[in-house]
């Protein structure tokens, strides 16, 4: 089986926005662990370089954890 990892751009109707679809290594018919292992590896890699990813976490981390 050979899965490829497109660029697959979702624009969303009646607005400028659009995002990447995350890339799918996993297979439908054969699942394999190594296959799970590239794609969990692969969204670590996308959250921990993402600049969006750390604001998020700290603010969700404030609200959880906080004391006012």
């Amino acid at each position: 089986i050979f899965l490829k990892n497109m660029v697959a751009m979702v624009k969303v109707d009646g607005s400028e926005y659009e995002f990447r679809n995350p890339p799918h290594y996993m297979g439908l018919a054969i699942r394999d662990q190594r296959d799970a292992y590239y794609e969990t590896e692969y969204v670590l890699e996308t959250y921990f370089h993402h600049p969006n990813v750390a604001p998020f976490l700290a603010t969700r981390m404030i609200e959880r954890f906080g004391v006012s």
